[in-house]
């Protein structure tokens, strides 16, 4: 069953994990997929499939500034982009894979997903077969560009069988 669309900021992570699997276009599942133009700089190796609509938006020096006075953790800069965006034109979903941005993200209240979520999630809006988001974690594992326990790929995994629930 498909669900409608939503609204994300990306962080670099994401792209550049998904692209390295082979799975960037999964991130079509949000509209519109915004990307601060710093993360956008960072992310150059990014690849973008030709159906992904993105918009690459500007932070002003206040806005990243206020950010960074409300971020307790060390962020960097693009990440603090990413919160800018989100803070601002909240309720978005922000997409990273960085565990220091991911806990300031829900200490300020902007829900969260990183690669693996969005690979489940691609699974329950009927991008991907069961076997091909199973397949999708398990490259995800295998990816040199990210760290990720295999703790995390069996709980997407286990998502996966419950349907998400």
């Amino acid at each position: 069953m498909a669900e409608s669309k939503f609204a994300a900021v990306c962080d670099a992570g994401p792209l550049i994990h998904l692209g390295e699997i082979g799975r960037a276009g999964l991130l079509a599942q949000f509209a519109p997929l915004l990307i601060p133009q710093r993360v956008w700089n960072e992310a150059m190796s990014f690849v973008r499939p030709a159906d992904l609509i993105t918009e690459v938006v500007a932070v002003s020096d206040s806005n990243r500034e206020a950010t960074a006075r409300r971020v307790c953790g060390k962020l960097d800069a693009g990440e603090i982009d990413c919160l800018s965006v989100c803070l601002r034109e909240s309720p978005l979903l922000f997409l990273t894979d960085d565990l220091s941005a991911r806990k300031e993200a829900a200490r300020l209240g902007v829900p969260v997903r990183g690669s693996v979520g969005i690979i489940v999630r691609a699974s329950q809006v009927g991008m991907l077969t069961l076997p091909q988001a199973d397949e999708a974690l398990q490259a995800l594992g295998e990816c040199r560009s990210l760290f990720v326990s295999r703790t995390v790929i069996e709980l997407g995994r286990e998502q996966l069988r419950l349907g998400g629930k």
